[in-house]
Order: structure tokens, then sequence, then C-alpha cells
């Protein structure tokens, strides 16, 4: 089973180090939104596979000026004026997720392809997977920790099976842990009830269900 040692690994000698540029600029909303539709058409899990060599950059370049449509005016920064004309924006920002290591851009002939790196895309799509974070399904996780162990005690598979537990495992415990700060958050609201019922009532349908535990009334099924 593979163990982070104590000082952990550097962030940054595994991705470009100034990925993070754009996401810390003022348009931090903006290119975010931008790279999670970049990555929802061109290079996550539900999009076409791309070819090969990458997607031509001008196929870039077009669906970002055609997102700045509908997502308009940026604030001014690096001598980009928000009323530069679209397509010049659009360069601009294509050339900002390059040179940041969003995208990577490779001549291929007389063409320039564009593609995002296998690692960039598994950062990607842990952050958009962060963003979109809601309840936990317990119940759901702990049976899948449960077969993964019995198929071990059984020896129906190898180690991988108990790693991939172990791994699932250390992570509904510390979805679980985070709890407890969103309980502090909340707090405020749920006083507010006026008879302790309420409150129950509040706290179970509402704010398990809702915020917590996504299938809390499967647990006492």
């Amino acid at each position: 089973m593979h163990h982070p040692s104590p000082s952990g690994t550097s962030l940054f000698s595994r991705v470009p180090p100034g990925l993070f540029g754009p996401l810390a600029s003022p348009n931090r909303e903006h290119y975010w939104q931008l790279l999670c539709r970049l990555f929802d058409e061109f290079f996550g899990p539900d999009a076409p596979i791309p070819p090969l060599h990458g997607l031509p950059r001008r196929e870039i370049v077009a669906a970002i000026e055609r997102y700045l449509l509908v997502d308009d005016p940026w604030e001014a920064e690096d001598g980009s004026p928000p009323d530069m004309a679209l397509n010049l924006r659009a360069a601009a920002i294509y050339e900002r997720f390059r040179n940041a290591g969003w995208l990577r851009q490779d001549r291929i002939g007389a063409r320039e392809m564009v593609a995002m790196m296998p690692l960039v895309a598994q950062l990607l799509s842990s952050l958009v997977e962060f963003s979109e974070n809601g309840p936990t399904f317990v119940s759901a996780k702990v049976r899948s920790i449960e077969l993964l162990l019995r198929q071990v005690v059984e020896e129906n598979a190898d180690g991988g099976t108990l790693d991939e537990a172990a791994d699932q495992a250390r992570r509904l415990l510390a979805s679980l842990a985070a709890m407890s700060l969103q309980v502090r958050d909340l707090m405020p609201e749920l006083t507010r009830a006026e008879t302790t019922a309420q409150f129950a009532r509040q706290w179970f349908e509402r704010y398990v269900g809702q915020f917590f535990i996504g299938d809390y009334a499967d647990l006492h099924k």
C-alpha cells in the first residue's frame, strides 16, 4: 500500500509552476468558468476522445470567443482592456492558459495543435469535483468498502483491492470530519428555531439530508 512521505510531495514538482496564475487574477471567476467549459467540451471524461495529436488551436480559440459572448465584461488586467476586440481577447486568454500550463501547444506540420496534459486534466477534474461537492452518500460508500473487504477476505481479490478499500475509507473519514466545520457554520441559523421539535426537524430533514449525508433516510432501512 502506498503511503505519502511525512514531508509530503511538492505539488509544484508535478504541475507547471504558473498553473494557478489565472485563478489568482481579478478575473479568476471568469477564467475558472472558461476552464470548466473547455474541460467539459474538449478534454473531460464526457468529451469526445480527442485526436492523437490534439485539437486545432483555432478550434479552441473559437470556443473561448464563443464563451465570451455570454460572459462579459471582464476587469482590465495585464494590458488587455475589456473593450479589446472579441477575437483578440479570446486569443489573449488562450495564450494565458497556454503560458500558465493549462493547455499545451505543439506544431504538427503546418498546424498548431492543442492538448491538455494528463496530470493537468486530472487536477482540473479534482477541482471541478471539489467545487460541485454535494452531500456525502454514506451508506453507498460504506457498502462499497464492505464489498471490497469481503472480496479480500474471501481471497477473490488481490492487494490492489485492499488499497482501494483503504483509499475509499480514508476519503469517507475525511468527508465526515469536515462535517464538524459545517455544523459550526449552520448553528446560528438552527438556533433561531422556536421549538425543539422545529430544531430537530430542520436538522435531520433539511441539513443532514441536503448538506451532509445524502442518503440519510436509507441508513435506517
